[in-house]
């Protein structure tokens, strides 16, 4: 196992696109995909279930797509720290591919993972949240022993952005070993109302524009490095 890092280091851990509206569950079939060459045959995980009642779960060793009762479509990169756009790909396809008129929203998703394993949470915490000038925090939540975050909001391009930052202690396997990490969880979410006038054309137009997304939460965090 490696030495004890001294210094902020970031993980990119999900990167997912959610879809929300009204979408036949049927529709969702194995040759859906293949059809409209949203993933070749071969790649098909044999994991993957395609269900009218339990919904469809599609796996490779790129990305995942799940479809939830109808209402909800899940586009998941499984190696979110890849440069690469393929998950934004994936959704333009399928709204190609699907004649779907009825979303409604829709969110780009990045999770990034902070630690450094030479400071407490405490000690994090006080170094980039902690504001004197709040009444709350500075009357409740100033003993060596509080741990403080942040949710904050804003437009950003055509989404409203929202952001949350958490401690948290998450498990992994390193070596082989299962390791505890203390970091803080950093939860971006950009999210896009869908009127019933918008076509197709300017929901494809959001994930032609994904790279913005992506590059405004690596510019966050690097705040923390």
């Amino acid at each position: 196992m490696e030495n004890r890092r001294n210094k902020m280091q970031s993980t990119l851990k999900i990167k997912n696109i959610v879809l929300i509206g009204q979408f036949e569950q049927a529709n969702f079939d194995k040759y859906f995909f293949i059809k409209n060459s949203i993933a070749k045959e071969e790649e098909i995980d044999n994991t993957s279930s395609f269900d009218i009642l339990l919904g469809t779960i599609l796996f490779t060793k790129k990305y995942s797509i799940g479809v939830n009762n109808g209402n909800q479509i899940i586009i998941t990169d499984l190696i979110p720290e890849s440069n690469r756009d393929i998950i934004s790909d994936i959704a333009i396809k399928i709204i190609n591919a699907g004649n779907f008129t009825n979303f409604i929203a829709l969110g780009i998703n990045f999770h990034w993972f902070l630690e450094d394993e030479s400071k407490s949470f405490e000690n994090i915490s006080k170094k980039y949240f902690y504001n004197e000038k709040s009444n709350l925090i500075s009357n409740f939540f100033d003993s060596d022993n509080s741990t403080l975050g942040i949710y904050a909001s804003t437009n950003f391009e055509d989404s409203r952005l929202k952001l949350e930052a958490k401690p948290v202690i998450a498990t992994e396997i390193i070596d082989g070993e299962l390791i505890n990490c203390r970091g803080y969880n950093f939860i971006f979410n950009f999210h896009f109302d869908i009127s019933k006038d918008e076509g197709k054309e300017k929901i494809i137009h959001h994930f032609n524009n994904y790279n913005k997304y992506e590059i405004q939460t690596q510019n966050i965090i690097s705040l923390y490095k």
